[in-house]
């Protein structure tokens, strides 16, 4: 077996591996503060779309780790962040998504009201990232293998504030787009999110599948040359058959 084809089943079977749904009761808590919130997408692609109806206030926060439901781990446990989405418009990088990494409040020094530190990983500047192109954004070193256009991210100095110590605990993650864009310049479809930990906590992954449930629409055609509808479902799975209706 090759070394690509173990990854690939290394992703499967690695502890972690999930799928959301976003009607779900996990779904929605997980974006309850997007604004507006993200749906289906009307072309039939499997992800969460995010399109931003106005300018100045909205913005997508996609929660993927809580600390209140996993055994504490810090900042220096934290080996890499990915994700895989892409961009309907991608007029300027500052339209397109990043992560926010924030760490538990002490009560001493606390960046924020309800956080101590916030890292902000994003994409930089001088990166062409092509309208529909379906990429992945990093940081840190991801040991799966991906066959998405990899697009490295960095530390945004600027933005990211607190003090950022490695011995910090990790409160929670998210993916987001920053509020003071122009209304329908955000139009992101969000498919997979996912971190590792470093070797000191076994290597332990998060894989997330975005799902919308939405159905997949083809066609068929029968011996005599008739043209029928395929409805599959979001595992691909064949719900018509043939002569059958919808």
């Amino acid at each position: 077996m090759s070394n690509h084809t173990k990854k690939i089943l290394q992703r499967d079977s690695q502890a972690g591996h999930t799928q959301i749904l976003l009607s779900s009761a996990e779904g929605i808590a997980s974006y309850s503060d997007t604004l507006p919130v993200p749906t289906a997408d009307p072309n039939l692609r499997e992800g969460w779309l995010y399109t931003n109806t106005a300018g100045g206030t909205q913005k997508a926060n996609i929660y993927f780790h809580s600390s209140t439901v996993e055994k504490p781990f810090t900042l220096k446990d934290l080996k890499s962040l990915w994700a895989v989405f892409s961009a309907d418009v991608a007029k300027n990088n500052l339209d397109l998504p990043f992560f926010n990494v924030y760490t538990t409040p002490t009560g001493s020094g606390d960046a924020g009201a309800w956080y101590h530190s916030r890292i902000v990983y994003c994409i930089p500047s001088d990166k062409h990232i092509g309208p529909g192109e379906e990429i992945q954004i990093e940081f840190g070193d991801n040991d799966f293998t991906s066959l998405h256009r990899n697009v490295k991210l960095e530390k945004d100095l600027t933005t990211s504030v607190g003090d950022q110590r490695p011995e910090e605990t990790v409160m929670t993650i998210a993916i987001a787009t920053s509020s003071g864009r122009t209304a329908g310049d955000v139009k992101v479809l969000f498919k997979k999110l996912g971190f590792q930990l470093s070797k000191d906590k076994d290597s332990s992954y998060r894989h997330i599948d975005l799902i919308s449930g939405v159905s997949k629409l083809a066609t068929g055609m029968t011996a005599d040359g008739k043209v029928f509808p395929l409805l599959l479902d979001s595992d691909k799975h064949l719900k018509t058959k043939p002569g059958s209706s919808p």
